[in-house]
């Protein structure tokens, strides 16, 4: 415990809170749930309250620095099109500079035996529940690991592998450094980091472990012709284990070995949409936290799965450059290098070699993503720089006056986070009492006045409204109007947002204010055009409802085009709509032949077109369609790319659409031997065809689920994850519930 000489209880809290980060189940997800959200704000708060009670400064250029990055972030915040947003991510922001100043002003002995236990603790944990949710049951089950990537216990597997880059290398240094029994000990965490580090798969974390490990090799051992001979049979050896774990267990990779890797457009992607949310915000940026809500409108690239709404850019710099302006970006290479020139001016300190390396290996694995949201990262750097600031013996008393502006702060945001951690606690109540209506409103209600920026709060209360205008068709109008009202508040609130938009839009349609509803869902559509489900069919009968049919056919196209599943909605059936039924068909139809001329035999659009037919009533065509298909993918230099995707019309799908148009012939016989192949197939497929053959007019209903935008400041405590408001009813068995393409409906190789 020599570590902890001062301020021993804060600094035990903050190891405690750190491993519970680097423990807890999907942490980054958890931590927005009752009573886990405690765990990141008591730590930033103690960790604050100690750099208040110590007080002391972390030298220059350091406290330039963060003076230089806060009043830029308080920029960025104050222009934000989401200011509330942005102020709480300010505040997390300046929360790990609270970190930073209380650990620097108080450690006395060096932080990186702690920081490679901290690496042992992870990899116990990951590798324990990676065992049991995923490598056991899929063994068991007879299949392999392919493409199941370790995202325990960070939430996601590159959150694990840039966790591993900045720790791996300090392990290494350790192991070098250390003599006797204690080498034992540093190399099986140094194992039990290679072994996590090949469960994630991720490329961009071997080669960040790989480089940093590189640099502290090099560092401390001097190169001679043995240590050279060394390291290039360590290089060898990590090369083959780390190209073995990213080709042989990895469905990414072995696209890639095929030519059909998608992974450098998609960033490419965002990247370039990251520099034109840059160049209408250039100094400032778009603000914290408020990428994934104007994503859409700025995207380069239309393509269904390459444009949908994107929480962050998969690249650090990129990201910072789009929120946080010129400005941030200046102040992150700034960080940079002045850490570099630490680095250097220190060299003759053997930990610097540990340092250099970490830092080394998570800058290459930063280049292509960004996981400064993820708690257990930024801590770990916050870490890093505090170990780096006690060796330079910078930090100094610093003078007491602004001590006091200093409390004011920490006192408004602990007041802050105890009224928002109240309203998540009534949120878990509300969500305690979904069976009673009464009462889920009651303590919603009481969330949403304790914290009215939020939106999260009046969709739900909308949402619940909504199921329960749907139960009680006594009290039905109130209840949309209570609904429509909630929902108008949250579009309010977060104006850009598609599916907050496309939600309010089918409440209004619901009491019948057809014009409204179109006003809502042209702003839904104007922000996302093609990713959001239901907006297109919203703002078509809409315009359908106003008389307006020539208008609201192109939109009714789009959604049928985007969205497969549409068409089984048992309102293609109803008078308004069944006369445009072979009109649609006919157009995205002809959309579909006009991709295959360019791309002959591609399964998607042919199970697509078949699909259509179907839905129209053409049976043999379809079938004739089905047969035409080709059984092996081709591809071309010049196809786009999402049409170098993997075919999502899966050997099962066809077989089970294959069961459906021979029945619909009356061709009893083939419906039998085609459900056997069916069944070796895909079991649980099979069963969802024959249940749906014996039962046709059962009411299906099967609700989108909306992606995940910020678990911060969205998806909040004890509630659910938002999705649509409008389901998809189905009466007939060809409903898409047995054959459809995911839980968001989307055409994904659909080149748009």
């Amino acid at each position: 415990m020599a570590l902890l000489t001062k301020g021993q209880l804060e600094l035990l809290f903050l190891a405690v809170c750190y491993t519970a980060l680097l423990i807890l189940r999907n942490s980054y997800t958890e931590i927005t749930q009752w009573p886990w959200c405690l765990l990141p704000q008591g730590f930033l708060l103690v960790g604050s309250f100690l750099a208040l009670r110590q007080w002391r400064s972390l030298g220059q250029p350091f406290d330039i620095l963060v003076g230089f990055t806060l009043v830029g972030m308080v920029g960025t915040a104050w222009l934000s099109p989401d200011p509330m947003r942005s102020w709480w991510y300010l505040t997390m922001i300046g929360g790990y500079f609270g970190v930073l100043y209380g650990v620097a002003g108080t450690i006395q002995e060096s932080l990186l035996p702690f920081l490679s236990c901290s690496q042992a603790v992870l990899c116990v944990a990951s590798l324990n529940q990676y065992g049991q949710e995923v490598a056991l049951p899929q063994w068991r089950a007879g299949g392999g690991l392919i493409g199941m990537n370790n995202v325990y216990p960070l939430g996601h597997h590159n959150f694990v592998s840039g966790f591993l880059a900045l720790t791996v290398p300090i392990t290494l240094f350790l192991l070098i450094q250390r003599r006797g029994w204690q080498r034992l000990g540093w190399l099986l965490i140094f194992a039990l980091g290679c072994l996590t580090l090949y469960t994630t798969q991720s490329r961009g974390g071997w080669a960040g472990v790989a480089l940093g490990c590189a640099v502290t090799f090099l560092i401390v051992v001097p190169l001679n012709r043995r240590t050279l001979f060394g390291l290039t049979v360590t290089a060898v050896v990590v090369g083959v284990v780390g190209w073995t774990s990213i080709t042989t267990s990895n469905n990414k990779s072995q696209m890639l070995l095929q030519g059909r890797d998608i992974s450098a457009e998609q960033r490419f992607v965002y990247w370039q949409t990251g520099v034109a949310l840059w160049r209408d915000h250039p100094f400032f940026g778009v603000g914290q936290g408020v990428t994934g809500y104007i994503f859409p409108r700025y995207r380069t690239d239309i393509s269904p799965w390459m444009s949908r709404t994107a929480q962050q850019l998969h690249s650090t710099p990129f990201h910072l450059l789009a929120e946080t302006g010129a400005w941030g970006l200046i102040a992150y290479f700034a960080w940079i290098g002045t850490c570099t020139y630490l680095l250097w001016k220190l060299r003759n300190y053997p930990e610097i070699a540990a340092l250099a390396g970490g830092l080394a290996g998570y800058g290459v694995s930063s280049l292509t993503d960004f996981q400064l949201e993820n708690p257990a990262i930024s801590i770990t750097l916050v870490l890093m720089v505090a170990e780096l600031v006690r060796m330079n013996g910078s930090s100094r008393p610093s003078p007491r006056p602004l001590a006091a502006f200093g409390l004011l702060l920490f006192v408004t945001v602990a007041v802050g986070w105890i009224r928002i951690d109240q309203a998540w606690w009534e949120s878990t109540l509300a969500f305690r009492h979904l069976g009673d209506y009464a009462l889920f409103h009651q303590h919603i209600v009481k969330a949403e006045s304790l914290d009215p920026t939020q939106p999260y709060y009046p969709l739900q209360r909308a949402q619940k409204a909504l199921d329960e205008s749907r139960a009680h068709p006594e009290t039905r109008l109130a209840l949309l109007a209570e609904a429509s009202q909630a929902a108008d508040r949250a579009i309010r609130i977060l104006p850009t947002d598609p599916l907050t938009l496309t939600n309010g839009g089918w409440l209004h349609f619901y009491r019948r204010d057809y014009q409204g509803a179109a006003a809502i869902f042209q702003r839904a559509v104007a922000n996302d055009p093609s990713t959001t489900a239901k907006a297109q069919l919203g703002m078509g009968l809409s315009l359908m409802a106003q008389n307006m049919p020539k208008a609201a056919l192109l939109h009714l196209l789009r959604e049928i085009l985007y969205f497969p599943d549409t068409w089984w909605d048992e309102r293609w059936e109803s008078e308004t709509l069944k006369p445009y039924k072979p009109q649609l068909a006919k157009q995205a139809l002809a959309y579909y032949d006009n991709l295959l001329t360019r791309y002959p035999g591609d399964l998607d659009f042919l199970y697509q077109q078949a699909m259509l037919l179907m839905w129209i009533g053409q049976d043999a065509k379809a079938l004739q369609k089905l047969d035409s298909a080709s059984q092996t993918q081709i591809f071309l230099p010049d196809q786009p790319v999402a049409i170098r995707l993997p075919w999502r019309a899966l050997p099962s799908y066809v077989l089970g659409l294959r069961v459906q148009l021979l029945h619909h012939l009356g061709r009893s016989l083939e419906v039998q031997s085609t459900l056997a192949v069916l069944k070796k197939t895909d079991s649980t497929i099979s069963t969802c065809v024959e249940s749906a053959l014996a039962h046709p007019q059962e009411l299906h209903e099967r609700t989108f689920l909306a992606n995940g935008q910020d678990y911060f400041l969205l998806r909040r405590i004890g509630g659910q994850t938002i999705s649509y408001f409008e389901p998809l009813h189905a009466k007939t068995w060809e409903a898409m519930d047995c054959l459809h393409f995911g839980q968001d409906g989307r055409n994904g190789r659909l080149p748009l």
